[in-house]
């Protein structure tokens, strides 16, 4: 008897060396997958330019105003939290020359995948197809800079929309953190980073999270004394960063200042969202009536429950249930598009119906399993199709595109785009210079050219030709009239001549300044600072309604400045102290015109 105990320790201790081994193998598998993919940057490759590519040019403003020892959100305005700009410094510091879109996409990874891996370690001890199902999605999502929507009918990388792929792919995490990680350690180490970034990437996304962590607590999926601790920890981090500089409550404030200008629209939001969505959520709208009807016993017992006055039994019976966690995701998964507009939709919706495929289709009945296993296909493929064949298309289209050819953007023009759109992109430029009246008048008349103007590559092409055309003619002003300047404001949705000029960004003003949503009134600071700017710069190739609204908010200092021609497609606004003579040269252009 004692030896085949003993036998059965051995044999015991042999299994559990085993898993360790495995859990061990998965999480460095993981997180060698994820520095493979990061050191891609260190390689020339380019991106195909697709709709809003100027939102990547943001984190380049970011940069510049980081490097120059200012902090996100203290210093400057952004449109989210600073955590996103501090992480794409980081990587940008480690690969200066990557590309912009993936270096703004993967930058994510960098606290992304150490919250992830403890639950794949953990998902490994029990199961390698777990954790393999775990990991595959949260990596190609991760890895790939597509949303599900689709601006545009050409090939091209989504250079909007990143921060919102991130908060998704966070609450992956934060989900699948609660589906699936056994131990408290593990559970305590995901939610923590997880929770905490996103908190400081998009607010939005930890509102949505904290419900999920309510559940997992009722669910005992979270433990009292765990959900203690990280929430000790977390208000830890954000207590530091509040003795640090003041951040927390500045980054609250900020929240609360742009949710003032956007409010009073939820709701039609939340409908354009779901129709934005339907065939996601018609099949999951199906799949919770099947699995509500799986659990009808259950549900039956915990009504006995209620009505015995056994409320905790009840509310654990419901709260572990699977399609409570499928509608409070889905729910979660509508209130975050609901204040989007491109991103990974549901996308963390992921880990519930894998615990449903794989842990519990065995207490299906036969019947109806094979239509609940359809159900989920058909929950997840449209966002795997839209991305996945995004992906692929703009791949192969890529082989026959043209690399952008701009040396004053360095590192900002590793972009590629179709031969056929250059006679477009040069039109813009054209028409801007010799009927600029065309534009002056859809500004006037508060509109654009066309709706989706913004959206079109040969505008995001010709807006970055003309950045180009602004960094070479602010050299040559500088050269012929001796004169440096050291500070430089852009009149523009986005500011990248710090970034290349290496000068000082204006402090106090947004970064991303979008008039109907993120550019909040002018302070006494922002103002100081304004006044006190070298060079404000006025784009031409084209004026647009927003740049004339810009101009427009920020017009108290700008009256009393000399305004010389720098190119066709610049006129820079120069502080009085640094304008030249009259009897000075105070013309130069870029390309001789």
């Amino acid at each position: 008897m004692k030896q085949g105990i003993g036998q059965g320790g051995h044999w015991n201790m042999m299994a559990a060396d085993s898993n360790t081994l495995r859990a061990a193998g998965a999480g460095l598998l993981f997180l060698g997958c994820v520095i493979a993919l990061l050191c891609l940057l260190a390689l020339p490759f380019t991106a195909a330019i697709g709709p809003f590519y100027w939102d990547t040019l943001i984190y380049y403003d970011a940069t510049a105003r980081i490097a120059s020892g200012q902090i996100p959100t203290i210093d400057f305005l952004a449109p989210v939290g600073p955590l996103s700009y501090w992480l794409f410094y980081a990587l940008h510091e480690l690969f200066p020359d990557g590309q912009g879109v993936y270096l703004a996409t993967w930058s994510i990874l960098l606290v992304s995948a150490p919250a992830m891996a403890p639950v794949i370690c953990d998902a490994a001890r029990k199961s390698g197809l777990v954790a393999m199902a775990l990991a595959v999605p949260f990596l190609v999502f991760s890895a790939l800079p597509f949303n599900v929507e689709q601006f545009y009918p050409y090939p091209g990388v989504d250079g909007y929309g990143i921060y919102n792929r991130h908060i998704s792919q966070l609450l992956y995490v934060v989900v699948a953190a609660l589906m699936f990680a056994g131990s408290a350690v593990a559970r305590v180490i995901s939610l923590t980073i997880a929770l905490a970034a996103l908190f400081l990437t998009k607010i939005t996304g930890f509102v949505i999270a904290l419900p999920l962590v309510l559940l997992a607590l009722f669910a005992r999926r979270l433990r009292l004394r765990e959900l203690c601790t990280v929430a000790a920890l977390l208000a830890a981090v954000l207590a530091g960063l509040e003795l640090w500089c003041g951040l927390t409550s500045a980054y609250v404030a900020s929240v609360a200042e742009l949710v003032a200008m956007n409010e009073g629209e939820l709701l039609i939001n939340i409908a354009h969202a779901g129709a934005t969505h339907i065939a996601i959520l018609t099949a999951l709208g199906l799949l919770l009536l099947m699995l509500f009807w799986f659990d009808r016993d259950d549900l039956a017992e915990a009504w006995d429950d209620f009505i015995a006055g056994r409320w905790a039994a009840a509310i654990g019976t419901v709260a572990r249930s699977t399609w409570m966690w499928l509608l409070a995701v889905t729910i979660g998964g509508m209130m975050l598009e609901s204040q989007n507009w491109g991103g990974q939709a549901f996308l963390f919706i992921w880990p519930v119906l894998l615990k449903a495929a794989l842990l519990d289709r065995s207490a299906w009945p036969a019947r109806g399993g094979a239509f609940v296993t359809v159900l989920i296909a058909a929950a997840t493929l449209p966002t795997l199709a839209n991305i996945g064949g995004r992906a692929i298309r703009t791949y192969a289209a890529q082989m026959q595109y043209d690399v952008v050819q701009i040396e004053e953007l360095g590192p900002l023009s590793a972009i590629s785009k179709r031969d056929k759109i250059d006679r477009r992109v040069a039109l813009i430029r054209e028409q801007s210079i010799s009927n600029p009246d065309y534009f002056l008048s859809y500004a006037a008349a508060g509109e654009l050219p066309r709706f989706t103007y913004y959206a079109d590559p040969e505008f995001q092409l010709a807006w970055l030709a003309a950045i180009g055309e602004g960094v070479a003619a602010i050299r040559t002003y500088e050269a012929r009239n001796d004169v440096r300047f050291e500070t430089i404001l852009s009149l523009n949705f986005v500011n990248p001549f710090p970034y290349l000029l290496g000068r000082d960004a204006v402090r106090h003003v947004t970064i991303g300044k979008d008039p109907a949503r993120t550019l909040p009134p002018i302070d006494a600071q922002a103002n100081a600072e304004i006044a006190d700017t070298d060079l404000v710069l006025w784009p031409k190739c084209p004026v647009t309604v927003a740049n004339a609204k810009i101009r427009e908010a920020y017009g108290a200092h700008l009256d009393d400045r000399d305004t010389v021609s720098l190119s066709p497609c610049w006129d820079g606004l120069i502080r009085p102290e640094l304008a030249p003579d009259a009897s000075g040269s105070e013309t130069a252009t870029a390309n001789g015109e």
